[in-house]
């Protein structure tokens, strides 16, 4: 999961996104007014994943007056693109709905780290690769998660939010955390869906 600083101006902004892209980019040129797709993707960190270089704009520019103006410049693509991939913004209570699922969100609350196996028991779908054949496999969400509940200040109300294994835990102080809403099955041999958060972006909130 990748810290995001929001940008405090527009000039800083423009500076740091139109940046000319990676060095295999020849025909991407820094500071020339247009953000392309190869620059966003350099800022956000990502490979052509477009809902989350959207989602990592919007992280970005979240408390940028100017945040508009600075959306001017993208490529017309990217324009297109960028009204189809909108993050939700939503609160901890909001984003723990069915009907989310897929979409990328912020939301805002404050993280409780959990080191309990059998509280968050639930299991994800993850691809397994075999002899080139790719199959969908159940595991448990805290194989490949560190597990927070993710408390609503408002509604006093928790959601379940994870993010691959790291050394750094998150802080229990409130958070903004963009990230895209997955499916979680309480058991292996159940219908029964519940919702998480897989985090990929976070900014303290001041």
């Amino acid at each position: 999961m990748r810290k995001v600083t929001p940008y405090r101006n527009q000039k800083s902004a423009l500076k740091a996104i139109d940046n000319g892209g990676r060095f295999y980019n020849l025909l991407t040129k820094a500071d020339d007014g247009l953000i392309t797709s190869a620059e966003l993707s350099k800022a956000a960190g990502v490979h052509g994943n477009l809902p989350l270089m959207h989602l990592y704009l919007e992280m970005s520019l979240f408390e940028l007056a100017e945040a508009e103006s600075v959306k001017a410049a993208l490529s017309d693509n990217l324009r297109q693109s960028n009204q189809k991939y909108q993050p939700l913004v939503l609160s901890p209570s909001e984003a723990n709905n069915n009907t989310h699922i897929g979409k990328t969100v912020i939301v805002t609350g404050v993280p409780h780290y959990t080191k309990s196996n059998t509280k968050f028991s639930g299991f994800i779908m993850v691809p397994m690769i075999t002899n080139n054949v790719t199959t969908m496999t159940m595991i448990p969400l805290m194989s490949q998660y560190d597990v927070y509940e993710l408390r609503d200040t408002t509604h006093g109300k928790n959601f379940l939010m994870a993010h691959t294994h790291s050394s750094k835990k998150l802080e229990p102080v409130e958070t903004r955390i963009g990230g895209a809403l997955k499916e979680l099955k309480k058991s292996i041999d159940t219908t029964d869906i519940d919702v998480f958060l897989e985090a990929c972006y976070y900014t303290k909130v001041c």
